[in-house]
């Protein structure tokens, strides 16, 4: 019959789709795609082959006895075979539609992971912005050329994941039809979570190549602000070695020494004071930027310090005035009583005479006693 023939080129197929463990995805789709069209035509010949029977079965009854009991008998004996023959077929389909599902997930399968491969391929070609210290070391046109290459990467990932998202999805819009399977469904989540995951990744190592323009604006603003700070401290130092000359109150130093150091010192510290408020604006100012606020933070304490050691230099220098100040009027106050003790001495000396019993006092010793006193 050609039910059966149907049904026995349905079983030829299928027997070499059953060996598609070892053929490619495309292969075994294609063996699926020939199972069903074979399995479809056997089933419409299945079934008019039924009818066809039912109907012979109604007409041989009104045969005489004997041709309508030959006739129903072999009519019977048909409509067993083409039992047999649709129960094999629903095997069959059964068979094809457990396959092709695993087609499928292989198919989903090797997609996922091609996509995961590339994205692969993109972390590892990022992975040199990972490291500033690294990413610093290599020349502008190198930092560009490994920028393309990621970006070149990230797109192509970008594009597989898109790709197999939809062929995913499709396969779980399918798997919700009359052929549903919790498994198959359980899969496909699965591989839905793994794209997702990797299109995380995708966006993580974007972040690290798309952001080395700034990063690199920051390093070199860090540098910058550290340069100005290293010449602030510099200056700072001058100012510090400057007021040393005189902050030792054990040296003895006249009063013109003193004043030309002094006026060196404050030179010197006025210019290390315009740095300071100089670095401090500078500093205030990119700080503002925000991404290079905390590293501009780290230089805090230096530039705190440097405030400090001005201070003291203002607070010795002006020390210092004073003390010198207070050196000279008690100088001279110590001058004016030496001079007071010599006068007194020069009037006791010539009124001496005059307290000699016996002594002769004339008129001009009179008059210069009167002068001394």
């Amino acid at each position: 019959m050609h039910v059966l023939c149907l049904v026995a080129a349905t079983e030829d197929v299928d027997s070499k789709f059953e060996k598609g463990d070892n053929t490619s995805l495309e292969d075994t789709m294609g063996a699926v795609e020939q199972t069903d069209a074979a399995s479809a035509t056997a089933q419409t010949a299945s079934s008019m082959a039924r009818m066809f029977v039912q109907m012979k079965l109604l007409e041989v009854k009104r045969f005489s006895a004997g041709p309508a009991a030959e006739a129903t008998k072999k009519f019977t004996e048909f409509q067993k075979q083409i039992e047999a023959a649709t129960k094999r077929l629903v095997e069959l389909k059964s068979g094809v539609t457990r396959r092709k599902r695993a087609a499928l997930m292989r198919a989903a399968e090797a997609r996922v992971a091609e996509a995961e491969g590339l994205v692969e391929k993109m972390k590892e070609s990022a992975s040199i912005f990972v490291d500033d210290g690294q990413l610093m070391e290599l020349s502008a046109d190198e930092i560009r050329e490994a920028s393309e290459r990621t970006s070149a990467c990230e797109k192509e990932a970008n594009t597989m994941l898109m790709e197999v998202r939809k062929f995913v999805t499709a396969r779980q819009i399918e798997a919700k039809g009359k052929d549903a399977s919790v498994e198959v469904s359980t899969e496909l989540i699965k591989f839905q979570t793994r794209l997702s995951t990797a299109q995380g990744e995708v966006g993580k190592q974007r972040k690290l190549f798309t952001s080395v323009e700034q990063r690199i604006a920051v390093k070199r603003l860090l540098e910058d602000s550290n340069k100005r700070l290293k010449d602030t401290e510099e200056k700072v130092e001058k100012a510090m070695t400057a007021i040393s000359g005189f902050m030792d109150t054990s040296t003895d130093m006249s009063k013109e020494e003193s004043d030309q150091l002094v006026k060196e010192a404050e030179v010197v510290v006025r210019e290390a004071q315009i740095s300071v408020r100089t670095t401090v604006r500078f500093l205030e100012q990119q700080a503002r930027g925000g991404k290079a606020k905390e590293a501009i933070a780290k230089l805090d304490p230096r530039m705190q310090e440097c405030q400090n050691k001005i201070t003291q230099a203002n607070a010795a220098i002006k020390e210092h005035g004073e003390r010198m100040f207070t050196k000279g009027i008690l100088a001279e106050a110590e001058q004016k009583v030496a001079d007071c003790e010599a006068t007194l001495r020069k009037a006791e000396e010539v009124e001496a005479p005059f307290t000699q019993d016996g002594a002769s006092i004339s008129a001009s010793g009179i008059q210069e006693l009167e002068k001394a006193i």
